[in-house]
């Protein structure tokens, strides 16, 4: 329930830029709840768009919802993040990655999540053959990780796009060394970046 205010957050800062920028509609994303004991534990997730857009006021005439299948409160508190901030392919952009847990269920392990932060859709700047594969070296010497991909289905929340993706559960024990962007088809490689931590 606690990451639900930081989503909140974030809803309110894409509602103010719309009445700043005097847009008519605007679409934020609606809340996420990470495992709870019972259902009912959740607060009511009632929405009247136009009701709210006149509250908040300027020319909005409707606030609409999308459903999110990641906790993007983590966009304002995370466990760390990692800026990145290079073009990978073709004007797609991967500005940083985020790495956060959350409650897998109620008085169990934590599952463990990294959010890519990109500034366009990347399933429109890949064309079909080519796909994103990120390589993770860790500190520690722990095994390294590797995250496939292929061409993301991104959630788009204000001006960014987000693709969240599961870590197996000692990823966040160390610390990252390097992180290895690639975008390959089946000839090779077509771009590949090494950055260094």
């Amino acid at each position: 329930m606690k990451r639900t205010h930081y989503q909140e957050q974030v809803r309110n800062t894409l509602i103010v830029d719309a009445v700043k920028s005097g847009a008519t509609t605007v679409s934020i994303p609606d809340f996420r709840f990470s495992k709870l004991i019972k259902f009912n534990d959740r607060f009511d997730l009632y929405h009247n768009g136009p009701i709210m857009a006149r509250y908040h006021g300027g020319h909005l005439k409707d606030i609409t919802v999308s459903n999110i299948w990641f906790d993007y409160g983590t966009i304002i508190e995370n466990d760390y993040e990692l800026p990145i901030n290079k073009e990978i392919y073709n004007k797609l952009a991967l500005n940083k990655i985020i790495f956060y847990s959350e409650p897998n269920q109620p008085f169990f392990k934590n599952s463990q999540w990294a959010l890519f932060e990109f500034n366009a859709e990347p399933s429109l700047n890949l064309t079909k053959e080519r796909k994103i594969l990120i390589h993770f070296k860790k500190s520690n010497d722990a095994e390294d990780i590797k995250i496939d991909m292929g061409r993301p289905h991104t959630a788009k929340i204000g001006n960014k796009f987000y693709y969240a993706h599961p870590l197996s559960d000692d990823v966040l024990n160390g610390k990252i060394k390097s992180v290895q962007i690639s975008v390959y088809s089946n000839t090779g490689k077509d771009s590949d970046i090494l950055i260094d931590f």
